[in-house]
């Protein structure tokens, strides 16, 4: 008779759940960048070796003129993101991506995802670091109109969401 031999399996399961939600319309002000919806990522959220990341979504939309607008993005005061001054003219916008830790270098951060607005594309992948995952650290947007009017780029909603994968 034969006989079946049980191998033990390594399993991952990943978790989620929502770490903040902020919605609501941030425009810049005039002239010069203006911070849009920040939220502040606790000390110790994403750190270390245990499999922890950040889901990022934000979107948004612009005024129907024809003013170049930059949207950029920032962790920790360090800028991840760059649309470039664009005419986007009344057109939605979103940024869709990841927070992840670099699991061999400590307080090392990589942001991955993409931004949309109309006809402009930017795939972001980003090193970040070393930041100091035992603080709190700022993700944030901001909004800047070459033609100095108020609200040419508005945030509406910002929600993370947590990760983590257990092995």
């Amino acid at each position: 008779a034969s006989q079946s031999t049980v191998t033990p399996s390594t399993q991952y399961i990943v978790g989620k759940g929502t770490y903040a939600c902020k919605q609501g319309h941030v425009g810049n002000v005039g002239g010069g960048e203006d911070d849009l919806i920040s939220v502040t990522i606790g000390a110790h959220t994403i750190e270390g070796s245990q499999g922890h990341y950040l889901e990022i979504r934000a979107a948004g939309y612009t005024a129907g003129n024809a003013n170049n607008k930059t949207i950029k993005g920032y962790f920790g005061g360090i800028q991840f993101l760059a649309s470039g001054a664009v005419g986007f003219k009344n057109k939605p916008w979103f940024f869709n991506g990841d927070i992840v830790t670099n699991n061999s270098l400590a307080n090392n951060f990589r942001i991955t995802g993409i931004f949309e607005c109309d006809t402009t594309k930017v795939h972001v992948d980003t090193a970040i670091g070393p930041l100091d995952a035992t603080l709190d650290q700022i993700l944030k947007f901001t909004g800047e109109s070459a033609g100095a009017a108020t609200n040419d780029i508005v945030q509406t909603k910002f929600i993370i969401e947590k990760g983590f994968g257990l092995n």
